[in-house]
């Protein structure tokens, strides 16, 4: 569905940029990169019912909170931290392969500070894709397949449409903090507001700072804007280390083990309905 989105809106973008004489598909790389994922979006939304739930069942719901013996306030600071500490980790990682020129160019586009670039980065991208992959797959996974096959088949997606290995490798870490999340609490808008935050922190310091180089890392941006030598990056590293720790013990702890929220209920039929 992502690859016939994907071919149809890109040929789509180029027919009607070359009957108006606009180059569509280099307009604005959000765009580029969201378009596709609508049509996935919008099947799964008003399908997703049909085909990962049998008729006999009734449908598991896309959005169910719970959080256990934990008040929403309290998770929500620590799925905070714990999205900052898990960010902090695998910082390193984005620099292991180079970022691609498209990436740049997007990187670049949140230095102009348009609300069209906030909207699609830190609104648009986290609903679409959190909806797509843990609503719609991870539910649908988790009602065939066990909880922790789930969480990986839609952490590796999640690493797949970002399409480079620069960003593939943290976004899968990411998505399976982002989907363990899910799973535990049964909260779509726990996902989506920790990808906001993720994502809204890039643009908040790129467009703060145009001149830093898109492929920045926590390191560059601690040394080369902040002027903090790198023993206060090791320290920062350490910290991170210890309140991801403290942070997913606290959540494992306090949130539902074994939730059976997103076991779909038997239908019971009306009788007198029948009669």
């Amino acid at each position: 569905m992502l690859v016939i989105g994907g071919i149809g809106i890109g040929l789509s973008m180029m027919i009607i940029g070359k009957l108006i004489g606009v180059d569509l598909v280099n307009f604005n790389i959000v765009l580029t990169y969201l378009l596709p994922l609508i049509p996935a979006f919008i099947y799964f939304v008003f399908k997703a019912n049909e085909v990962i739930i049998l008729k006999s069942n009734a449908p598991v719901p896309l959005n169910k909170p719970h959080f256990g013996r934990m008040n929403i306030i309290i998770f929500a600071l620590i799925a905070f931290i714990a999205l900052i500490a898990v960010s902090i980790l695998i910082d390193p990682l984005a620099k292991i392969f180079p970022m691609p020129e498209a990436l740049k160019h997007l990187y670049a586009q949140m230095s102009d500070r348009s609300v069209w670039s906030f909207l699609s980065i830190v609104i648009c991208a986290p609903i679409i894709e959190e909806t797509y992959l843990r609503g719609m797959m991870e539910r649908g996974m988790l009602y065939h397949k066990t909880p922790l096959f789930a969480i990986l088949w839609s952490s590796f997606f999640f690493a797949f449409i970002h399409m480079n290995l620069s960003q593939a490798i943290p976004a899968f870490l990411l998505g399976i903090l982002f989907g363990w999340i899910y799973y535990r609490t049964h909260c779509l808008w726990a996902t989506v507001c920790m990808h906001a935050m993720n994502n809204a922190t890039s643009y908040i310091i790129f467009a703060a700072y145009p001149s830093l180089n898109p492929d920045s890392s926590l390191k560059d941006v601690m040394i080369n804007i902040f002027n903090l030598g790198e023993g206060s990056y090791i320290m920062v590293y350490i910290a991170g280390a210890i309140a991801c720790v403290a942070c997913i013990w606290l959540l494992h702890t306090y949130l539902p083990k074994h939730p059976d929220s997103f076991t779909p209920q038997r239908v019971t039929p009306n009788i007198n309905k029948t009669l």
